[in-house]
């Protein structure tokens, strides 16, 4: 299928140090694949990241990439059960992290697609927050 125009809704959800904090961001974007790879753009609105176009990609269920582009460009691999490192830009610079992925679930579907991301990030070894994030993609809303 070709790139279709959806509403992209991501909820986030953080842990850090005990501290929960979330935040919700719904922008328009594109939605294309099948249910076994699929791939989800758009544009950020956050302030740092604003104007920074991100791509989510699926593959098999089991592995999602993202891949931001733009002036904080970064490249994020989560694979359940495995561990990725990836360096993350932010205006402070670039840091080098780590992922490991607890949970990938997602659909696709006549509707769009959902995405259901469990992961906990580390830096050096050291643990920073466990993070879980339920992306959707409607096309019906966007048309």
């Amino acid at each position: 299928m070709g790139k279709m125009r959806c509403i992209v809704t991501i909820k986030d959800y953080h842990n850090v140090d005990g501290q929960l904090e979330n935040s919700e961001l719904t922008s328009v974007g594109e939605l294309s694949g099948t249910a076994e790879n699929f791939t989800v753009s758009y544009t950020e609105s956050s302030d740092w990241l604003a104007g920074t176009v991100t791509e989510i990609t699926v593959k098999g269920g089991c592995r999602a990439e993202i891949v931001r582009k733009g002036k904080y460009a970064s490249q994020i691999i989560a694979e359940k059960g495995k561990r990725h490192n990836f360096e993350y830009a932010t205006p402070f610079g670039h840091i080098h992290m780590g992922i490991y992925a607890t949970k990938i679930q997602s659909t696709f579907d006549d509707n769009g697609a959902t995405l259901d991301l469990c992961y906990e990030f580390d830096r050096e070894g050291v643990h920073i927050s466990k993070t879980r994030i339920k992306l959707s993609a409607k096309y019906k809303e966007a048309k």
